[in-house]
C-alpha cells in the first residue's frame, strides 16, 4: 500500500436511518512504534473490514507485501482483541441500532415475525443486546486477526494457530483451522 492511498473498506453497521462507520482502533503502542503508518493502517483496516470480494483481494495482496513484518500486530489483535476506543465506538453504534430496532418492534407490522417471536424480541434489554453485539464483534475482530495470520504468518503464528485449532472449546477454532490451511498452502 502506497503512502496516501486510502482503502474504501471499513466495517459499517447499517441501520434503517443510516450508517455508522467506525474508525479503525489503535493497535498497542509497541506496534505503532514498530510499523510504518501505511502498514499499521492496512492492519487496522483488515481487522475491521467488511469488503466486497475484489476489495478483500486487494487488501490481501497488500498484506502479502508486508509479510511477517505485520505478524506481531495480528498476534496482538488475537491476544487482546479491539482496544477500548474501538469498543466504545462500537457500543455507541450498537446502542443506536437497538433504539432503531425498538422503534420497529413497537409497530411490529411487516417484520415477518410471529407474535411469539415479536414478544421475545421486545423482551431483549438494551444491555443484553449491546453485550451480545459486543461479544460478536470481538470474536469477528479476532477471527479477522487469525485470517491475517493465515496470509502473513511465520513460525510464531503457526504455533498460535495450532494451539487455537486444537482447542475444541474455542469459538475461534474454525477460523484458526482455515488460517492454518491457508498458511500451509502458501496462498
Amino acid at each position: 500500500m502506497k503512502p496516501g492511498v486510502k482503502t474504501r473498506c471499513f466495517r459499517t453497521w447499517l441501520a434503517p436511518a443510516g450508517a455508522v462507520v467506525l474508525s479503525c482502533g489503535v493497535i498497542g503502542s509497541a506496534m505503532a512504534q514498530q510499523l510504518p503508518p501505511e502498514a499499521l493502517n492496512l492492519v487496522r483496516t483488515w481487522l475491521v473490514k467488511n469488503c466486497e470480494v475484489g476489495e478483500a483481494r486487494v487488501l490481501e495482496q497488500d498484506l502479502k507485501k508486508w509479510g511477517t513484518r505485520v505478524e506481531p500486530a495480528f498476534l496482538e489483535a488475537v491476544k487482546d482483541g479491539p482496544d477500548a476506543k474501538l469498543l466504545s465506538e462500537f457500543e455507541e453504534a450498537a446502542a443506536k441500532r437497538f433504539d432503531q430496532r425498538q422503534e420497529l418492534l413497537k409497530v411490529g407490522v411487516g417484520l415477518g415475525l410471529s407474535s411469539e417471536d415479536l414478544e421475545a424480541a421486545r423482551r431483549v434489554t438494551r444491555d443484553d443486546f449491546i453485550a451480545k453485539e459486543r461479544e460478536d464483534f470481538v470474536l469477528r475482530y479476532k477471527s479477522q486477526a487469525l485470517a491475517g495470520l493465515g496470509i502473513v504468518g511465520g513460525a510464531k503464528a503457526q504455533g498460535v494457530l495450532q494451539g487455537i485449532a486444537r482447542d475444541s472449546k474455542s469459538p475461534l477454532r474454525g477460523s484458526a483451522e482455515q488460517a492454518l490451511k491457508r498458511l500451509r498452502s502458501g496462498k
